[in-house]
């Protein structure tokens, strides 16, 4: 137990050392303190817009968050939010630690918690500022309470977490948070052919608290946001993105294909150890048999979902790596882990000579700091001890110098980013036109919708134009300041004839300022 909280304190540095050092992400993070912003200012707490856009992607858990940090800080504290990513990744290790208490040992469950945190999706999941991982530990903790009742301790206080779990879940990021569950606690008891569970579980209690809770967040949307607010929010965002999406439409083999990468370095490891255990299926306990279930159902479910994106499988992610470790009791894993697992060690070995060769041909987007290289000179070592280790079958200690290296090398990337802010968001440009703008000042932008959610920091319209002849005339205008876009000056030619008549104040990697007319973003 103990060493698991030094492993979430090093993870919690880390993490929260990203939070501490970079700005808001333009798409989301900064999207998410607009609408907070803005709900606090018109009073709005079930129905919200986005600069006169209604807004019911989301429910509104996550977005009173934030909501209350910026009414405890009066500005945006990305640490304070980002705690609501990195803290549920640690609860949900937890979780997991609890709901395998029966099946293995502390080892095994720190094992499982250093690879969950050192997956790659799972680890930058928990970088952003997002609802996702805040579902996943309420996902989780559903399986927890259900798995206990299905163990026989059916409490009223387990049950009673069941449901609330279920709608602070479906509360936080909408009806996958309903749908995992559902489909674990299904298949499971198919599987398992326990169908007393069903009558444990008290469903009818679950249906009428549920629908009084979501009876309350409903009625709550009609009063603020009226008829068109209460569609959007439950018709179109439930079958809009699930039949036929309007946002993020991919293909059936979208998650079968991007799986490989989003688990590495572990996603060899993992998935060969599951082929070769289905093929020889010696048996499963029953905590396997909810894992596994809770797995293959949500992933074919999620892959039959006309809108993809790979944040949308997280929950998935902290089932796997303790299900490995179960499995690992079941088949000989050993020369899985050596043939697959090698070539990441290998990986973390040729670290420090191909950051030296780079930098010197100038690759490199950066210089490499003396804090980096010794990063790179200690993952090097551990990860040449990972290579004895795995070569010698004790693939235990090797998976743990792979985690060492990984949350090494994370560490010195994490020290580059302060030199990416003004390309990564809003803040270092919001600068640069504050220092520009006066009372009369029309900041403007083209082909970039985002742009509106600068108005957190500078409080000024902005204007963005998507028509070239509306733009014109917009330029026409005294005092402009106009922000764009590098790639839209490559890929739209008359901006740049636009631009000529007047002065460029500022650019960086992706943004251009012009004075009087014109202010460039990428």
């Amino acid at each position: 137990m103990k060493k698991r909280y030094w492993l979430y304190a090093v993870f919690l540095l880390v993490t929260m050392t990203v939070f501490f050092v970079r700005d808001p992400t333009i798409k989301n993070e900064l999207k998410y303190l607009s609408i907070a912003k803005e709900a606090l200012a018109n009073n709005w707490f079930f129905a919200f817009w986005n600069h006169n856009e209604i807004y019911p992607d989301k429910p509104p858990l996550y977005i009173w968050l934030v909501m209350g940090i910026i009414s405890f800080t009066k500005t945006y504290a990305m640490p304070l939010l980002g705690l609501f990513s990195s803290l549920p990744a640690i609860i949900g290790c937890e979780v997991m630690c609890a709901l395998t208490k029966r099946d293995l040992t502390e080892e095994e469950q720190l094992l499982s918690c250093g690879m969950l945190l050192t997956t790659g999706f799972f680890f930058g999941a928990a970088l952003v500022i997002r609802m996702d991982m805040l579902m996943t530990m309420f996902i989780l903790l559903s399986l927890y309470f259900f798995y206990e009742i299905a163990q026989g301790a059916s409490s009223w206080q387990n049950r009673i977490g069941f449901y609330l779990s279920i709608f602070f879940a479906v509360f936080t990021k909408g009806p996958v948070g309903i749908l995992f569950p559902a489909l674990a606690v299904a298949g499971f008891v198919f599987r398992t052919k326990q169908f007393s569970i069903i009558k444990e579980l008290r469903l009818r209690w679950c249906f009428t608290l549920l629908t009084l809770l979501f009876g309350l967040w409903f009625f709550g949307a009609y009063l603020q946001g009226g008829t068109e607010y209460l569609y959007a929010l439950t018709v179109k965002q439930t079958l809009g993105r699930g039949i036929n999406s309007f946002h993020h439409a991919r293909p059936f083999y979208y998650y079968s294909r991007n799986i490989w990468y989003t688990m590495l370095p572990w996603s060899l490891c993992f998935l060969c150890s599951f082929f070769v255990f289905w093929k020889e299926r010696p048996g499963e306990t029953a905590v396997g048999t909810l894992l596994s279930s809770a797995i293959v159902l949500n992933f074919f479910a999620m892959s039959l979902f006309s809108g993809k994106l790979d944040i949308y499988l997280l929950p998935i992610y902290p089932l796997v790596p303790f299900y490995f470790l179960l499995i690992s009791k079941r088949i000989p894993v050993q020369k899985i882990a050596r043939n697959t697992l090698t070539p990441v060690a290998f990986v973390f070995v040729l670290g420090l000579p191909v950051a030296i060769i780079s930098s010197m041909l100038g690759i490199l987007p950066f210089s490499i700091s003396t804090y980096n290289y010794i990063a790179l000179v200690l993952a090097g070592i551990s990860g040449g001890f990972g290579l004895h280790c795995l070569m010698r079958l004790n693939y235990h200690r090797g998976c743990w110098c792979i985690i060492v290296s990984m949350l090494l090398v994370s560490s010195g990337v994490i020290t580059e980013l302060p030199k990416f802010n003004q390309d990564i968001g809003l803040h270092v440009v919001s600068n640069e036109v504050a220092k520009l703008k006066n009372d009369n000042s029309n900041v403007v932008s083209f082909n970039f919708a985002e742009i509106k959610n600068m108005q957190y920091y500078l409080d000024v319209p902005i204007r963005n134009y998507e028509n070239k002849q509306q733009l014109e005339e917009a330029l026409k205008e005294k005092d402009v300041i106009f922000l764009v876009r590098k790639k839209d000056l490559r890929r739209y030619p008359f901006l740049t004839e636009e631009t000529k008549n007047f002065s460029q104040e500022w650019e960086s990697g992706r943004f251009v300022l012009y004075k009087e007319k014109f202010v460039v973003m990428r």
